[in-house]
């Protein structure tokens, strides 16, 4: 018995290990949101633009370079609601902290939001929210 107990213990130690996301890095997303989808695991996907300058021409033009990011887990809309922050919709300006992180369940790398910060169309009116603790990567809602 005590034996089949070590040995369930081990087991399940070694499959834990294999469920959870190692963060790779960090990141700053800014930029208008483009799609969204609610949920504890829903993604945002944002229009994320860097202007520079280019030095290798005559008259130094600066160009605009955009992407769309997707970023997971923005947890339960009533989360936000309880914290008194908009979900974001599309045409919101955002600010997102995000860890990139190995999912080994998905086999992936994916942007996970540790904080987000939501403005209106505007730039304007801009609230923020944290989503987990950046000691332990905890989720902040699910206390």
């Amino acid at each position: 018995m005590k034996k089949t107990v070590k040995g369930l213990l081990v087991i399940s130690a070694v499959v834990s290990s294999f469920l959870t996301a190692q963060i790779v890095s960090a990141d700053t997303i800014s930029g208008t949101v483009t799609e969204i989808s609610p949920g504890i695991s829903g993604s945002i996907v944002v229009n994320s633009c860097t202007e520079e300058t280019n030095s290798k021409t005559d008259n130094g033009k600066t160009w605009t370079a955009c992407e769309e990011v997707t970023v997971y887990s923005l947890g339960p809309t009533n989360y936000w609601e309880e914290m008194g922050v908009p979900y974001p919709e599309v045409g919101d300006i955002v600010t997102i902290e995000a860890y990139e992180m190995y999912c080994v369940l998905d086999g992936i790398y994916k942007l996970v939001a540790y904080s987000v910060t939501v403005c209106d169309e505007n730039n304007e009116n801009c609230l923020s929210i944290a989503l987990r603790d950046t000691e332990d990567d905890s989720v902040l809602w699910n206390p």
